[in-house]
């Protein structure tokens, strides 16, 4: 095998998406692998490319990098420094301290996106957790190991919502799309705690006479005081309620627009929630705008537009503060008058953790958009300012791995996203590159493949989807060519 200055082999540099290594590193998908020593035992598993492979290898130790694409996070509701957060690539972590460290919290788990997680009110210990095209999976003791929850959810569909009866704690709800744009999907009940699940959608039209599902559903609301009272929302037929536990649907979708130039398909119903302090008061994110719905009809309510993402949007109304509201999906915005002015907050936010009472702890999951590296970020005011709070989150998707050859200890790492990293102290510290302020937002794309030039450790040059780009002092800035045509996979000095 191939051996690189710094002890890296060619295996380091051929690892194509996410690292897992076995119990032996805690089975952390983005942490950074290091060889040492001369051992002929055998290393953890790693994953190259997708398949699970053995090799024969000296000790290894790993570097971690924290951040990652998150994708849900939930609070624990009995216990204010616990909460769980779901990546896109390495499962579910747990944090006991509000967010300052976090480990992995997801033994059982298949590594599917995590999507949506639920922690029961009257069992904090019970979690759900709706995952891409891998059906809703469940922890019985805080996360510490998964089981798939039931094998009859459509596997062709993500779980985008979940909602327990607080009084009937086995009885949950999903919302499910799937299909082109998520054209199709439905409500899904399990009574048995989520072993057996089936449709309970009758009432909200079919998407087409051949299909036997909906439109995609995204939003998913249960009202906790009369909890056979739910709401759900669809990509293109608008919104829906029933009041019997969802036996039957019904549409409601006066003053809810249609779509730009249709007269059939409604916006995006994005998110709905349930009025916890006012009982039976529903509201609904609509193409961006907050409305609610009152006799029979929905009215807009906020004098903004929210920029929010295609996917997972969030409304909620603090437990503890009756005109405090947060909506968050591609970005946080909070109001403080009960909807009708919005602030944005954090960028790239898909979702938050809030506690009961007073809290003023806010925890928000963040995605890669707007060109900054996912992870995790904390408030102590209510979302006024935020803290990074990713400390642990091993999620990076590690493609590209590249040494300097006149200095061993320093060791660039590149991931799917197109974030480029570098340690100079042998993986102790790591800082993002570019590092001037001039391209602090810059994103490589894809990034392949690293080479640093042997005669200049200052030339850096990277092999990235969309081009190839070089940096003649050291990181601090990148210039290059896109390509038109083809694929770069490999660079070489």
């Amino acid at each position: 095998m191939q051996r690189f200055p710094g002890g890296f082999s060619l295996l380091a540099t051929a690892i194509i998406s996410t690292v897992l290594a076995s119990e032996a590193l805690g089975s952390d998908p983005g942490r950074l692998l290091s060889r040492s020593g001369s051992s002929g035992s055998a290393a953890p598993g790693v994953l190259l490319g997708r398949l699970p492979l053995q090799v024969t290898a000296p000790h290894w130790s790993a570097f971690p990098l924290f951040g990652g694409e998150m994708t849900a996070i939930v609070g624990d509701p009995a216990d204010q420094a616990v909460a769980w957060v779901g990546s896109r690539d390495a499962g579910v972590f747990r944090t006991t301290d509000n967010g300052r460290t976090w480990r992995p919290s997801r033994q059982g788990l298949t590594f599917s996106p995590i999507r949506k997680l639920l922690a029961l009110p009257t069992r904090p210990v019970t979690l759900y957790a709706g995952t891409d095209f891998d059906g809703v999976w469940k922890s019985v003791d805080g996360g510490a190991s998964w089981a798939r929850a039931g094998t009859t959810l459509p596997g062709s569909m993500v779980v985008f919502n979940l909602a327990v009866d607080p009084l009937q704690p086995d009885t949950i709800f999903a919302g499910l799309a799937g299909g082109v744009a998520f054209s199709i999907g439905g409500v899904f009940r399990s009574r048995d705690a989520g072993a057996t699940w089936q449709q309970a959608d009758t009432g909200i039209p079919r998407s087409s006479d051949r299909s036997s599902y909906p439109s995609g559903v995204f939003a998913l609301a249960l009202n906790p005081s009369r909890p056979t009272q739910l709401a759900a929302g669809t990509v293109l037929q608008g919104a829906f309620g029933s009041t019997d536990g969802g036996e039957s649907w019904a549409a409601i979708n006066q003053g809810v627009p249609f779509r730009t130039g249709s007269d059939d398909w409604r916006v995006e119903v994005e998110a709905m929630a349930f009025d916890p302090h006012h009982p039976d008061q529903l509201r609904g994110l609509f193409g961006g705008q907050l409305y609610r719905f009152d006799s029979g009809s929905w009215f807009r309510h906020s004098t903004s537009n929210l920029q929010l993402g295609f996917l997972s949007s969030r409304l909620f109304f603090h437990p503890g503060r009756p005109d405090l509201l947060f909506a968050a999906g591609g970005g946080l915005y909070t109001s403080g008058d009960g909807g009708s002015v919005w602030t944005s907050r954090l960028a790239s936010t898909v979702d938050v953790a809030l506690w009961p009472g007073a809290s003023t702890a806010v925890l928000a999951a963040r995605d890669n958009a707007y060109r900054k590296p996912g992870g995790v970020s904390r408030s102590t005011d209510l979302g006024e300012s935020w803290t990074e709070a990713s400390d642990g989150l091993t999620a990076l998707e590690i493609r590209s791995v590249a040494t300097d050859p006149s200095d061993p200890r320093s060791i660039y790492a590149g991931t799917g996203t197109g974030f480029l990293f570098v340690t100079h102290d042998g993986g102790q510290s790591w800082t993002r590159l570019p590092s001037h302020a001039s391209q602090a937002d810059f994103n490589l794309s894809e990034i392949d493949s690293i080479a640093v030039d042997p005669r200049d450790s200052g030339t850096i040059t990277v092999a990235a989807f969309v081009g190839l780009y070089r940096s003649t002092d050291r990181g601090a800035t990148f210039h290059g060519k896109r390509r038109h045509r083809g694929f770069l996979c490999s660079v070489d000095t």
